[in-house]
Parts: C-alpha cells; structure tokens; sequence
C-alpha cells in the first residue's frame, strides 16, 4: 500500500487515486505539489512559532488584541501563506 503525500492515506492503486482525486497526470507535476505542500506546512509551523511569540507579547499588555490580529495577517502576507 502506498501512501498519498498530498492527503496522507493509503492507498492500492496509487496512480488511479493521484490522477482521480488530485488531477495530476505526471510524476513532476506530483513531485511539484508534495513540494509546494511541504513549503506550507513550514509556513505554518513559523507563522504558530510567531503566534506564540505574540500571545506571550499580548499577556504581558506590550500588544492589544486588535494588533496581535494585524501582526499575523502582514506575517501571512509577507511570507506568502495562502489558506
């Protein structure tokens, strides 16, 4: 059974699911989207790294809440994440 990187579940036929379920026709273009998905979960995982960073900033009364908000979305925009 392989593994899908792109939904994380088990698969037999793995061709027929990247084609079916991801409309990817070539290894490339997998190879491309396990890449790209890669990259957003380190974006994620920087931008939580950065939350924590700004709530600790919020309990101690340095930011507002309505700043903290701000803060994230210009980090999500700077660094390009894409809900």
């Amino acid at each position: 059974m392989a593994i899908c990187e792109l939904c994380d579940k088990g698969f037999t036929d793995f061709l027929s699911h990247v084609v079916i379920k991801h409309n990817i026709s070539s290894i490339e273009e997998y190879n491309l989207k396990v890449n790209e998905k890669k990259e957003k979960d380190i974006k994620i995982r920087r931008l939580l790294d950065y939350m924590k960073e700004l709530t600790l900033m919020f309990r101690n009364g340095q930011i507002s809440a309505e700043e903290m908000r701000g803060l994230r979305t210009k980090w999500e925009k700077e660094h390009n994440l894409i809900w």
